[in-house]
């Protein structure tokens, strides 16, 4: 089917609309950023025996750590909280990634949907490339805002 778009004019309006993406993701786990060099041995080791995992967020192209939280159980709360400080902010699109994690997935968009009903919720598989680098068992929650992030 032709819509009359050409490529150029596909990845330019891409390009624009990522600068309008909010971000954040979770690991499971440290190992994964370990092992692709983004967090060294140390800090790995660390934050695995504290339960301690980054908040991680894509800002002009490159992951960087935002915050933090220990434990399992805090994890769906940071996203919920991160979340909530952005609302009026963005757009009633909302998209949780998951590697893995598709119950905490779900009861995420639940909880979402508790602190809005208009928003339109997606639940789906984390691509190839950032399951590499953060692993199995990451959760992201992705948005896009009204204005421009970066």
């Amino acid at each position: 089917m032709q819509l009359g778009f050409k490529a150029e004019e596909i990845a330019k309006k891409m390009r624009e609309k990522v600068t309008y993406l909010g971000s954040y993701l979770i690991p499971e786990t440290l190992e994964y950023l370990r092992k692709g060099g983004r967090v060294n041995t140390v800090t790995a080791v660390l934050g695995s025996m504290l339960d301690i995992r980054p908040v991680i967020s894509v800002i002009e192209g490159w992951g960087r750590n935002v915050g933090k939280v220990r434990g399992e159980k805090s994890v769906e709360g940071k996203l919920l909280e991160l979340f909530k400080e952005r609302r009026d902010e963005t757009e009633k699109d909302v998209f949780i990634s998951h590697c893995g994690a598709s119950e905490r997935a779900t009861s995420l968009k639940e909880k979402l949907l508790e602190i809005d009903k208009e928003l339109e919720v997606v639940v789906g598989h984390m691509g190839g490339t950032m399951t590499i680098h953060a692993g199995p068992g990451t959760l992201g929650l992705f948005f896009y805002e009204k204005n421009k992030r970066w």
